[in-house]
C-alpha cells in the first residue's frame, strides 16, 4: 500500500513544470459548420452545412516554467454535409444539377501555438496554422489552401494525460479544380468552423 501510495505522488508530481522540449501527440474528434460560395458554370453558388471527422496531431516545442509554444502539425479527415445549396439564390439541392451535397476531405495543417498552464494542470493557448491544405473528393477533386485561427483550452487528468477542447476558425481559397477554369477556380471560397474534443500526451524533456 505504501509503495502504491509513493508511486502515485510522483506520478502526480512527474514534469509537472519541468524546462525543456515539449512533445504532444494528440487525437480526437471535431465537429462544427462549414459555408462554401462560388461563381461557378451556373452561376453564384452558395452552401452551408455541417461538418464532422477525426483529427491526429502533434506539438514540437519548449516549455519554460509554465508557459509554452511550439510548432503544430495537425491532419484531420472532416465529412461535409450541405443542409442548404443555392444557385443564384434558388434552391439547387433537388436540382438534379452538378452541385455536390456531401463530400469528404483531407486535411493538413501547419502552424505556432503559445500558452501557459497554471495551476492544478489547467492549460490554455492560441495559435495559428499559417499553412492548410484541404483536398475534396466532391465533383471537381478541387485543392484549397489557407490559414487558421485557433483558440484551445485543456486539463491535465494526470501530468501525461491532457482532456482538451479547441475552436479553429478555417479561411480557404481554390487553388485548383478538375474540369474548371482558372476564372471560376478564383473565385472558390471555403470557411470552416471547427470545434475539437481532444485526448493529448504532452511530454516534457528536461534539458
Amino acid at each position: 500500500m505504501r509503495k502504491l501510495i509513493l508511486f502515485v505522488i510522483s506520478l502526480f508530481s512527474l514534469n509537472s513544470y519541468a524546462d525543456g522540449i515539449l512533445l504532444e501527440p494528440n487525437v480526437g474528434f471535431q465537429f462544427g459548420s462549414h459555408e462554401f460560395s462560388q461563381t461557378g458554370p451556373f452561376g453564384a453558388e452558395a452552401r452551408d452545412g455541417t461538418s464532422s471527422g477525426f483529427t491526429l496531431g502533434a506539438r514540437v516545442g519548449y516549455k519554460y516554467t509554465m508557459f509554452f509554444g511550439g510548432l503544430d502539425l495537425q491532419y484531420s479527415a472532416p465529412s461535409m454535409v450541405a443542409d442548404t445549396a443555392t444557385i443564384n439564390g434558388v434552391d439547387a439541392s433537388n436540382s438534379g444539377q452538378n452541385i455536390a451535397l456531401d463530400w469528404s476531405n483531407s486535411f493538413f495543417q501547419l502552424g505556432l501555438s503559445a500558452g501557459a498552464e497554471m495551476p492544478m494542470g489547467i492549460r490554455g493557448w492560441i495559435g495559428y496554422y499559417f499553412l492548410g491544405n484541404l483536398t475534396t473528393d466532391d465533383l471537381y477533386s478541387s485543392e484549397y489552401s489557407g490559414g487558421a485561427f485557433r483558440l484551445g483550452v485543456g486539463y491535465k487528468i494526470i501530468p501525461l494525460v491532457s482532456a482538451n477542447f479547441e475552436y479553429v476558425h478555417s479561411s480557404l481559397t481554390a487553388d485548383s479544380q478538375e474540369g474548371l477554369s482558372q476564372t471560376f477556380v478564383d473565385t472558390a471560397e471555403l470557411t470552416q468552423n471547427a470545434f475539437i474534443l481532444s485526448i493529448s500526451c504532452p511530454y516534457e524533456f528536461e534539458l
